[in-house]
């Protein structure tokens, strides 16, 4: 079959990388731009015309759309990141060199693949799939829709960056009590609606093809590229199988993956019960904890919560977050519950739970506040905070937890700052302040900091 060309590209909804003059010549784009000579679009499966070679600044392909970048390269047969069937692939699987996704990958090759991003920063990751776990009524609900609404407006949850964007919630357990509690969520964060939030009152077998395909179709059809996508629960939507074969476990987690393929860069979110023992983890195969990015367990006793990060496959587990189910009066008289850290406690378990303190945290955390206070009562960014800190970045982000949750730290989601409660903490246990107003470590205990 012969090149279809469609008409020049101009512009780009995102931004895209050209490869202008060979392999190490890359050249990033903004969106509105386009690179020298243009790039035209080519039908898949279509081979270049003959004057391909000869004229390759004229003929442009794209070969990927990564995340929220499109990668084109000029020439069929010489560019890096380069593919005979120029369609998008499955989220995390570029085409390669050779049009490969299977094209094995040296040490440097992956070292320069993009790190790991978040949906909400340090918790739950982006282009991944997550369980969250606990016993009936433990509020599992109550924390997966306050996770999607906080995706689906911005706002930071707890504290936390969030990455902005469409929320599809397959909500099968009834749909009125989730418009309360959307109600409650509104009223205590002071926003009016949530316009990229959307919810399938029905359950959506995932195992099974058909329905599956007809969800993405409905999905598509009203303009919808969520990214993420809540399943609540897996019960509910695990179809005819045994949750407890690993066969049946597997087609539901496949189903699941082919959801991200549907829509690249989503994360899957599954709100799913424990077993017997909750010790012992979530209800079923051990195929789904193998299969998950990311898990959470949920604990409740009365009004509080613990929410224990068990999994992060990419990166250091979160402290555990002591949670309260607080209860609001909304306008007509009924209520309903949102969540909230626990009043002076801290990111960590509930005080009851707490382990030994370990006084290399103190010092950690009273080095962060300090730094924090040197930048006056503007604060700073979260990124000028961590370099002038100079910790390890999982250790830095548990200090900055800390030091929230304990009211020592106000974050400013508006401006993006954080700024130290009190403009002169003081140095803080081991260590001591020097005559030119900067700390310096007393004495350390032996191992690396917390």
């Amino acid at each position: 079959m012969g090149a279809v060309t469609a008409p020049t590209y101009t512009s780009l909804p995102v931004p895209w990388r050209y490869n202008g003059e060979g392999a190490a010549s890359w050249y990033d784009q903004k969106p509105g731009q386009a690179g020298s000579g243009g790039c035209q679009r080519r039908k898949r499966n279509s081979r270049p015309p003959d004057d391909a070679a000869e004229a390759p600044d004229t003929k442009w392909f794209p070969v990927l759309r990564f995340k929220e970048r499109i990668v084109l390269s000029r020439s069929w047969a010489g560019g890096d990141w380069l593919g005979t069937a120029p369609e998008p692939t499955p989220s995390g699987s570029p085409l390669r060199r050779g049009g490969s996704r299977f094209t094995p990958l040296s040490l440097k090759e992956m070292a320069d693949l993009p790190p790991p991003e978040w949906l909400i920063e340090g918790l739950v990751p982006q282009d991944g799939l997550a369980v969250l776990y606990g016993e009936p009524a433990a509020g599992k609900s109550f924390v997966s829709l306050d996770w999607a609404l906080s995706v689906a407006t911005g706002a930071p949850w707890l504290g936390r960056e969030v990455k902005q964007g469409e929320v599809v919630y397959i909500y099968a357990e009834g749909a009125q009590g989730l418009t309360s509690r959307a109600r409650a969520w509104f009223q205590e964060h002071g926003k009016a609606e949530a316009a990229a939030f959307s919810t399938v009152p029905v359950a959506v077998p995932v195992p099974d093809p058909r329905v599956r395909s007809e969800f993405v179709k409905a999905v598509k059809s009203a303009s919808k590229e969520p990214r993420l996508i809540i399943i609540d629960t897996l019960a509910r939507n695990f179809g005819e199988g045994n949750e407890s074969l690993a066969q049946d476990m597997n087609a539901f987690v496949r189903g699941c993956d082919h959801l991200r393929e549907a829509f690249p860069g989503a994360t899957v979110l599954v709100v799913h019960h424990p077993g017997k023992d909750q010790k012992k983890g979530a209800r079923g195969s051990l195929a789904l904890k193998g299969a998950a990015d990311a898990e959470f367990a949920l604990t409740r006793s009365g009004d509080r919560c613990k929410l224990t990060n068990e999994k992060q496959k990419d990166a250091e587990e979160a402290p555990p977050i002591s949670l309260e189910l607080a209860r609001v009066i909304l306008p007509d008289g009924n209520t309903s519950r949102v969540v909230r850290l626990t009043k002076g406690g801290t990111a960590g378990a509930p005080a009851a739970e707490q382990p030994k303190k370990d006084p290399r945290v103190a010092k950690t955390d009273a080095r962060s506040l300090q730094t924090l206070a040197g930048f006056g009562p503007g604060g700073a960014t979260l990124a000028q905070w961590e370099r002038a800190v100079d910790r390890a970045n999982d250790t830095f982000y548990k200090s900055r937890d800390r030091l929230v949750a304990a009211g020592k730290v106000i974050h400013d989601p508006e401006n993006a700052r954080y700024v130290a409660a009190e403009p002169n903490p003081g140095p803080g246990p081991g260590l001591v302040q020097n005559g030119s107003n900067s700390i310096e470590v007393q004495e350390v205990s032996p191992g690396a900091p917390p």
